[in-house]
Parts: structure tokens; sequence; C-alpha cells
């Protein structure tokens, strides 16, 4: 956000363009724009010359405005497209490696059990290698992504 002195380097570039006088009045006028529309200096120079380079009408504040965030809104789509390009490409070469990753699998042996499951959990009788269960009343036990933790216990001695 721009300060005060900001809003005066910013005035200078409008001045040099259309010879305005320079008051107290302008200076918070454009600083509580600049405030409201997240104004950077470069955003709001460079608004200024693209305003100046295109049309002849008075400069307001929210010609300013009205360039920055056309401008923010641009840059927002060409990352939100540039995001959903690279997303694409990187879920294509997941999908790729997973092919490959499976290939590699089978050849090689299987994957070493996690040390918290080599032995069995004296709370829920999950035998060795096999995850820690929950009852639950409507099927079979569900299958926990952590351990119990006297399963921790008996792994760690």
């Amino acid at each position: 956000m721009m300060d005060s002195q900001q809003v005066r380097q910013l005035l200078a570039v409008v001045i040099a363009y259309d010879n305005r006088k320079l008051a107290d009045a302008n200076i918070l006028a454009w600083t509580e724009a600049a405030r409201r529309g997240r104004w950077t200096l470069a955003e709001a120079v460079d608004a200024v010359h693209e305003h100046y380079a295109s049309q002849s009408v008075w400069l307001m504040p929210g010609h300013v405005s009205a360039t920055i965030r056309a401008r923010r809104q641009d840059l927002a789509q060409r990352e939100q497209a540039g995001y959903q390009i690279a997303a694409a490409a990187e879920v294509r070469e997941l999908v790729a490696g997973v092919g490959r990753h499976v290939d590699d699998v089978a050849e090689h042996e299987p994957a070493p059990v996690p040390s918290k499951w080599r032995s069995a959990c004296p709370h829920c009788h999950a035998g060795p290698g096999a995850p820690c269960v929950r009852p639950s009343r409507d099927a079979a036990p569900v299958a926990l992504a952590n351990v119990h933790p006297s399963r921790l216990n008996v792994a760690a001695s």
C-alpha cells in the first residue's frame, strides 16, 4: 500500500503529463484511493503512463484503480491457466510414473513391514505385519492409520 510520500511521487508523474496543481487535498484524496485500491507505486505509475499513452482525458484515481484491477485480474487468470496446464502435465507424469513403479515393484522384493507393525498388538490383537484395528458396530473391524500405544511399546522393547 502506498503512503503519502509515494502518492507525491505518483502525482509528480501525473503533473508531468497534465500540469495539475499539487495541493494537500489532492494528496489526501489520492492517498485514500491508493489505500482503498491497495495500489503499489510501481502499479500506479505504470497505470498513469498507460492512461496518457492512450487517452487525453483528465486522469482521476478511478482510472488508476480500474487499470490496476484489470491488470491484476488478467494476471490471476493467466496464473490460473498456467496452473491448470502445469497440473495436467503433473497428473500425466504421475500416471506414467505409477506404471513404471508397478513394474519396478514386480521385479523386486515386497516392501519391508514398518517397524511399528512388526510385532502383534496387545490391545487389538492384530498380528505382525497387520494394521491395528478398532471395532465397528456395522461391519468388520476398521483398520487404523496409526498403531495403538501399547504396540509401540512392544516394538520399542
